[in-house]
């Protein structure tokens, strides 16, 4: 599986003038139809397409995304919000 929307050690923004960036990301790849997804190890809400999901980052900070499969594989990405 591979995570798509942030690269490992990217470091993100929010626009000029705004406090809270919200960043979509998909994934590819991985098995079954169900996934989960965990920013910071909490479970992020998602829509009804499990390959999606919308990151609402209002800290800046360090952030670790995981998502699993229903085969029990892990991809993950780390990456910093300033």
């Amino acid at each position: 599986m591979v995570v798509t929307g942030i690269i490992n050690g990217q470091r993100v923004q929010p626009l000029p003038g705004k406090v809270v960036l919200v960043l979509p990301v998909a994934v590819q790849g991985g098995q079954g139809v169900q996934r989960w997804w965990f920013l910071n190890g909490q479970p992020v809400e998602q829509p009804a397409d499990n390959q999606h999901a919308s990151l609402v980052l209002s800290e800046p900070g360090a952030y670790q995304l995981v998502v699993m499969d229903e085969a029990g594989q892990l991809a993950s990405v780390s990456f910093i919000r300033g």
